[in-house]
C-alpha cells in the first residue's frame, strides 16, 4: 500500500476511523502484514473475534474469561479478548502494555513493537484514567522504547483529541452523519473534506499524512491461504 508511510509509523502513531463495514479492519490487518514483512513486531488486540480467520498474524490466543491472565507472550501475536467484558479487556490491555514496556526498557537491543487497538473509544476516550496509563505513556513516549500504536474507532468524536494530535499518519473512512462526528471532522480538517469523507465508497479513505490529505483505495486484505483458494477456485472456473 504505497500511501502508508513505515518511518512515520515510527515516529507517531496511526488512526484508523470510520462506519461500521467500511474496511477499517482490513486496513488495519494490510498494515499488520506489511509491518511484519518489514521486520516489525505487531500484536492486535481484537475485541470481537473477527480477526482470527483473516488476519495472517501467526500466533493466536483467545483470552479466557477468568479473574488472572496466565499466558505466554510473543513478539507476533493475536489476542482474542471476545470472551471478556470490556472492563476486563481494558485492565488486560494495561497488564499487556506494561509488559512490553518492561521488556524493551530492559533489552539491550530494542526491536520495534507495534501495538494494534480495536475499538479503541473502549480505551480511548479519557486517557487520564488509571486503566490507560500505559497507552498514555507508549502514545506519548513509547518511540523511545520503539513502540506505537494503531487505533481503529468508528469516530474521532469518542475519543480523546490528544490521541488524535499524537497521530502523524491517518486513516478516514466513510463518515457517519452524526453530528458529533461531523463537528469534530469539521473541526480537524474543514467543510470540504467533512464532505468528501460521507461520500466515500467501501475501501476508500481519506489519508493523514504531515499535514496532506487525500482520497486513497485500500486494497482489500486477504491472507494468502485465501488468496490461493480464490485462484484455484477460479483457474478452475476458466477451464470449464
Amino acid at each position: 500500500m504505497h500511501a502508508y508511510d513505515f518511518e512515520e509509523q515510527k515516529a507517531t502513531n496511526t488512526l484508523i476511523s470510520g462506519t461500521n463495514r467500511t474496511g477499517k479492519s482490513r486496513c488495519a490487518m494490510l498494515l499488520a502484514s506489511r509491518l511484519r514483512q518489514n521486520n516489525f513486531n505487531v500484536v492486535a488486540f481484537d475485541n470481537s473475534g473477527a480477526w482470527r480467520d483473516v488476519s495472517d498474524i501467526p500466533n493466536y490466543k483467545l483470552i479466557p474469561n477468568e479473574n488472572k491472565f496466565k499466558i505466554s507472550l510473543s513478539r507476533n501475536m493475536l489476542l482474542d479478548m471476545s470472551l471478556l467484558r470490556p472492563l476486563t479487556q481494558r485492565s488486560f490491555v494495561d497488564q499487556v502494555l506494561e509488559i512490553f514496556w518492561l521488556n524493551a526498557v530492559n533489552a539491550d537491543r530494542k526491536q520495534w513493537q507495534i501495538v494494534i487497538l480495536e475499538e479503541f473509544q473502549l480505551y480511548g476516550r479519557w486517557l487520564r484514567g488509571r486503566l490507560s496509563e500505559n497507552i498514555y505513556r507508549a502514545m506519548s513516549v513509547g518511540r523511545n522504547q520503539r513502540i506505537r500504536l494503531i487505533c481503529i474507532t468508528p469516530s474521532m468524536a469518542l475519543i480523546d483529541p490528544l490521541f488524535i494530535r499524537l497521530c502523524g499518519q491517518r486513516f478516514h473512512f466513510k463518515l457517519s452523519i452524526e453530528e458529533n462526528s461531523l463537528r469534530k471532522f469539521r473541526r480537524f480538517y474543514g467543510g470540504d473534506n467533512a464532505r468528501i469523507v460521507q461520500s466515500l465508497d467501501c475501501g476508500y479513505a481519506l489519508h493523514y499524512l504531515k499535514g496532506k490529505i487525500k482520497v486513497v483505495k485500500i486494497p482489500l486484505f486477504q491472507k494468502e491461504r485465501i488468496k490461493l483458494e480464490v485462484n484455484s477456485r477460479n483457474s478452475l472456473l476458466n477451464k470449464l
